[in-house]
């Protein structure tokens, strides 16, 4: 765990999330497509960065970790949407299949977030729309004096 004076870097946020979607380094890096030395050296201190190429690997072979939070430390860990995650077991940690939400509730919490997510644009865009039609106003007024 980091330190509150250490700078978080994407390395370090990954480090974080591996324990939540995987039981160790090892089983993470198999999963990956990646020797498990790569995120030993990251653990030990390292000076390794993990590249674009590395990061795609993972994202793919992990979709519930969050990007945004590990490229730039905003949000959570996971993906509300990552029932697993919601229900207090880790993925590739639960000991028997009736641990795991039904897929039905896997499948309402990621519509649910979809649903939040597409608020979020439909705001901001609603929001640039009034910017564009101020703009537009003062750009007009320009012309007419």
């Amino acid at each position: 765990m980091k330190k509150d004076t250490e700078e978080s870097t994407t390395e370090s946020r990954m480090l974080e999330v591996i324990p939540q979607v995987a039981k160790n380094i090892k089983r993470f890096a198999e999963h990956v497509g990646m020797t498990p030395e790569t995120f030993y050296n990251l653990k030990a201190g390292g000076k390794f960065k993990l590249s674009g190429t590395t990061l795609e690997k993972i994202f793919t072979a992990y979709p519930q970790i969050n990007s945004d939070y590990i490229l730039f430390g905003r949000g959570s860990m996971l993906h509300p949407s990552a029932g697993f995650r919601q229900a207090g077991i880790p993925f590739g940690m639960a000991e028997k299949e009736e641990e795991l939400p039904d897929d039905a509730t896997v499948l309402k919490r990621e519509v649910q977030h979809k649903q939040e997510i597409i608020q979020h644009k439909n705001e901001i865009i609603e929001a640039q729309s009034r910017e564009i039609a101020l703009l537009r106003e003062m750009l007009a007024e320009r012309k007419i004096h």
